[in-house]
């Protein structure tokens, strides 16, 4: 069964990088749960996402993209070995062509008499006492352009600390305005995102890089019991490190569903608010997740945006 962590992929930000014969144009992603912001080139489509672990591939499939929480002490060499170990076993040559304290750049390839490299790049980044590895493989674009884009990638992340105190207590009387699809219509603050498919499960995400605050909805069918998903994503939630904050039994459009508050997945200080109905062998989930702050603050409007679904 399809879990129900999406991610929130924002408005597309064109940035003129590159050399003087080629820009790159990058899109703005976060996680769902808000962990960080980070620019990847349009040319990369989001393929995974588990909790903080996003999973890019290029249009050519022959480009791929991870950013990945640390959950260990490893140093970037420590992981570069460990992430690199398969590969060697398949007769592959490391070649390092850059090492910092951030970064470890290197070339590959396979045999003295095949022409063929790639390259495999890794960059480290700190956040408190957080750390993640941006991880760039292709044998494609060349070695320069793709040490280009790995190092706009790590200069483009963002942590939520710089955004917590853009964030606001919306007023129930705001304006609203309404997103219709085939399948459900639901209403939320005028002048917020509208994004389709942001991913492969999503069919919206709406929000306010402003606020701090936004929401994906999707729908699937399932042959499952509301009583079923709950414990499935409840079990989720703790393989995941959360906390199970509370489940409620609430009704949408006079549907009989769930309302569940998660919190601290793997340690990060996020909150996650998500609303749950099955209606003709059909899940709706509607998922709102970011700083504690922006979901505090906005309790009411976030309520109000649920309640305002409409199943077709």
């Amino acid at each position: 069964m399809k879990h129900l962590f999406t991610l929130l992929a924002l408005v597309s930000l064109i940035s003129c990088v590159g050399n003087q014969h080629e820009e790159i144009s990058y899109k703005r992603y976060s996680t769902n749960y808000g962990t960080y912001w980070v620019e990847v080139p349009t040319e990369f489509s989001l393929n995974k996402t588990i909790n903080d672990f996003l999973y890019f591939v290029g249009d050519d499939n022959h480009t791929i993209v991870t950013i990945d929480h640390l959950k260990t002490n490893q140093d970037l060499m420590e992981y570069a070995e460990s992430r690199n170990s398969k590969s060697k076993k398949d007769n592959f040559t490391y070649t390092i062509k850059e090492q910092t304290d951030s970064s470890l750049f290197f070339k590959v390839t396979r045999g003295l008499a095949n022409p063929w490299s790639a390259s495999t790049l890794y960059m480290m980044k700190h956040n408190g006492n957080d750390t993640y590895v941006i991880y760039l493989t292709s044998d494609r674009g060349g070695m320069e352009r793709n040490i280009e884009i790995i190092k706009h990638i790590y200069s483009s992340m963002d942590f939520p600390e710089k955004y917590l105190n853009l964030s606001a207590t919306l007023p129930d009387s705001c304006e609203m305005e309404t997103y219709s699809n085939d399948y459900f219509s639901i209403s939320y603050p005028k002048g917020w995102l509208v994004a389709e498919k942001p991913d492969e499960m999503s069919d919206v995400y709406i929000g306010s890089e402003e606020q701090m605050l936004g929401f994906t909805v999707l729908h699937f069918d399932t042959d499952f019991s509301l009583n079923e998903v709950i414990e499935e994503n409840n079990a989720g939630m703790k393989s995941a490190g959360g906390t199970i904050a509370s489940n409620e039994r609430i009704k949408l459009c006079g549907v009989n569903g769930n309302k569940a508050i998660y919190k601290n997945f793997g340690g990060m200080d996020v909150t996650q608010v998500s609303y749950t109905i099955i209606k003709n062998n059909t899940l709706y989930n509607i998922n709102f997740g970011n700083s504690p702050k922006a979901v505090e603050d906005n309790k009411a409007i976030i309520d109000k945006i649920a309640n305002s679904i409409k199943i077709k």
